[in-house]
């Protein structure tokens, strides 16, 4: 699983490692992080940056040497960002978009081709990425390309202001990945079971680590009291939820997106079986140009 030190991540790996008896591992994107947090629960750690294809390639190799190769029983792509300021992932990215949604991609296919397809995939998705959900979060840019979020414009006067920009780019990070979801559920029919999760809010985890500092503190302190809304969780409740989409038989069918445990449809823009697949291939042809630029 990636995104694994700390948070839902790592209390997944205590649920499976420790209560399920799984061979664990988990990423952090330093290699000591990583371990220091597998040696916590009983897993094994791997260095992982989801902003740099080239740490994805390392990583996917390393997998495949530790496993010969053998299929994975499952694949948990959990770990995400959100920046405020604009900035660029080691291969000119955007960074919140290109480690949400441009290295799962990577990681996804390059463990396909290292490993095989796994058991079961699951992407950590949100309820963000649905306006009608009322979130509180600005509505994703439904209608902008893979090209148009990778490589935005540079910024105007008259734009929103930036935090509201990066906000709003999370939550179309996480309109991706219940596309990417949907998309590969058809993609590896009959191989894989794949689903999308939204674990609900979760104050205090690591997500607002890039924010500002009122914001940090609010996340990992004052947010806490919202536990009382029954649309907030935490890690721990989150990670039951998640280790049963990987452990428990029969599971939902591939391609569902699950909110807190229970199948819900996503949003209109979700389900667009032509912008999924537009949107899927579109990512490969991004991938595949910042591997091989042209000369």
């Amino acid at each position: 699983m990636t995104g694994g030190t700390s948070g839902l991540g790592l209390r997944l790996a205590q649920t499976l490692a420790r209560d399920k008896g799984y061979s664990v591992l988990l990423t952090g994107r330093s290699r000591a992080s990583a371990e220091a947090a597998a040696q916590r629960v009983g897993a094994r750690g791997l260095a992982l940056d989801l902003g740099s294809l080239a740490s994805v390639r390392t990583f996917a190799a390393e997998v495949a040497a530790l496993t010969g190769g053998r299929r994975l029983s499952g694949l948990v792509c959990n770990a995400a960002i959100q920046v405020v300021e604009r900035s660029s992932t080691s291969d000119g990215f955007e960074t919140t978009f290109g480690v949400n949604h441009v290295g799962n991609v990577a990681l996804i296919e390059e463990l396909l081709r290292t490993t095989g397809a796994p058991e079961r995939l699951v992407l950590v998705a949100s309820g963000v990425h649905d306006p009608a959900q009322r979130t509180g979060m600005p509505a994703p840019l439904e209608e902008a390309s893979v090209v148009e979020l990778a490589y935005p414009q540079p910024r105007q006067p008259s734009d929103e202001n930036e935090a509201l920009e990066g906000r709003r780019r999370y939550a179309t990070s996480k309109l991706a990945n219940v596309r990417t979801a949907i998309e590969l559920s058809r993609r590896l029919s009959g191989s894989t079971v794949v689903t999308s999760f939204d674990p609900g809010l979760m104050p205090g985890t690591g997500l607002a680590r890039d924010a500002g500092v009122v914001q940090r503190v609010l996340w990992a302190s004052v947010f806490r009291l919202l536990l009382v809304i029954p649309a907030v969780q935490t890690p721990a409740q989150s990670a039951r939820q998640l280790a049963r989409l990987l452990t428990d038989t029969p599971t939902f069918a591939s391609g569902t997106y699950v909110e807190r445990g229970r199948p819900r449809q996503p949003s209109l823009a979700a389900r667009d079986t032509t912008v999924q697949r537009t949107f899927y291939a579109d990512t490969l042809a991004l991938i595949a140009q910042a591997d091989h630029p042209a000369r």
